[in-house]
């Protein structure tokens, strides 16, 4: 007979799938806790479909030659046509058109661009977002980043204010206590559950908090991460913990600051003796020397050891839990899983659609 599945398994966090949909949020309690309900009422995320095709990202030789910080090269001091016109938002002579109405009709030169037609609602608030030090994405740097990566576009959605809440949770149970560790491991029992997204919108999340954030793929059997943010897979972290490089390519990412990317490097027939070399525990320390957190993507937990090996490495992790899809009793023997490992099980994320 099944076990009845524990009240502790209510979630920690956010919401959303692997593949896009529309999605309410929910939150609760690490397991073992008492948990509670973030949101009262359903809140209906939309995840478009895919982006068009990506371009590359900007890619440091090694990771002693990155910085700890992706340096934004553009002031976010500008005025707004500026930042405008450098994103390919408007042309000149639309910067100028613009200048010239909100002088006629005293407006703030955003809202002049919106009479005009030659500027949405969302596209301004990007612009601003920029401005006021919240990252996301804008113009010509959005081309390289999927949907599915909302936090990076709509700055006023709601499913932000879950995932905000989720990462201050990490900070405060994880990072901020005394195993001195910044890596964390975003982990759930089979394929389907949401990770990835969790994952990907977790990061973005940090990076906009100005939390400088490393996003590692270690799911060698199907990583995708390199899709969502519009890299390349080649010199990823299959490549290096098999010593065909001596550091893994590391990535900024595109009009997000503070936030790098390590990709899986491929599919890896030893995916689990490979995460299960001291390459990745030397690796782990070396970033979590660099970057304020590190979350690092896994398979799901079925398709082999290389979750909890993962997990182990990094001390911590966040399962992701999809409600009517994924079995309460195949978390529970995760979750019981990687505390004898050792592992920490910071709380858990409940997508609730």
């Amino acid at each position: 007979m099944a076990p009845t599945p524990p009240p502790e398994l209510r979630p920690e966090s956010v919401s959303g799938s692997d593949a896009p949909g529309s999605s309410p949020v929910q939150a609760g309690g690490e397991p073992g806790g008492s948990g509670s309900t973030m949101s009262p009422a359903p809140i209906p995320v939309t995840v478009s479909g895919p982006a068009p095709a990506p371009a590359p990202f900007s890619q440091a030789t090694s990771l002693a030659s990155m910085p700890a910080v992706p340096v934004d090269p553009t002031g976010r001091s500008r005025p707004i046509g500026e930042v405008l016109l450098s994103a390919g938002l408007l042309t000149q002579d639309q910067v100028d058109r613009v200048l010239d109405h909100a002088a006629q009709k005293r407006l703030p030169f955003g809202e002049a661009a919106i009479a005009l037609g030659l500027l949405s609602r969302a596209q301004l608030e990007q612009a601003l977002g920029y401005q006021f030090d919240y990252p996301v994405a804008v113009g010509n740097t959005a081309v390289a980043l999927s949907r599915e990566v909302v936090v990076a576009f709509d700055v006023h959605d709601p499913v932000i204010d879950d995932l905000r809440e989720v990462r201050n949770e990490i900070q405060l149970r994880w990072l901020n206590g005394s195993s001195g560790r910044r890596a964390i491991a975003i982990l759930s029992t089979q394929s389907g559950d949401g990770r990835s997204f969790v994952a990907s919108n977790l990061a973005v999340t940090f990076a906009q908090g100005g939390s400088r954030t490393l996003l590692i793929d270690a799911d060698m059997r199907g990583g995708r991460l390199h899709e969502l943010f519009g890299a390349t897979n080649a010199g990823g972290l299959a490549a290096f913990l098999s010593g065909r490089v001596a550091l893994p390519s590391i990535h900024a990412a595109p009009g997000i600051r503070n936030l790098a990317l390590i990709a899986s490097g491929g599919a890896a027939p030893n995916a689990g003796d490979l995460l299960a070399r001291p390459a990745l525990q030397a690796l782990l320390e070396h970033c979590e020397r660099q970057f304020d957190v590190v979350i690092v993507d896994t398979p799901a937990a079925s398709e082999g050891p290389d979750a909890k090996v993962t997990a182990a490495q990094c001390g911590g992790a966040v399962v992701v839990v999809r409600q009517d899809h994924t079995p309460l009793e195949n978390v529970a023997q995760l979750v019981k899983s990687l505390k004898s490992a050792t592992v920490t099980v910071v709380g858990t994320v409940l997508l609730d659609h």
